[in-house]
């Protein structure tokens, strides 16, 4: 008979599933989309900033100062845009 399997176990699978789903996102929905756009798309989802570098081929600091870079641009009352 199979182990019951823990919390941990259904974690790591949720996180490997939330993986391959935005792998799959990113190859169908969001390929002519700008690294900044996939970014926010993929922190949205619930990706971390490793697995978020792991699929766009970057770096988890990239990823975090491009993060940054959006919530101060969301802040701004005006409602310019940072650059892309």
């Amino acid at each position: 008979m199979a182990k019951p399997l823990t919390l941990e176990d259904i974690d790591m699978r949720l996180r490997q599933l939330a993986f391959l789903l935005a792998q799959q996102t990113l190859v169908s929905s969001l390929k002519e989309a700008k690294q900044r756009e996939k970014i926010a798309f993929l922190s949205c989802a619930g990706l971390s900033n490793e697995d978020i570098a792991v699929l766009l081929g970057t770096t988890p600091r990239t990823v975090t100062v491009e993060l940054s870079v959006l919530r101060t641009a969301a802040k701004k009352p005006n409602g310019k845009k940072a650059k892309s």
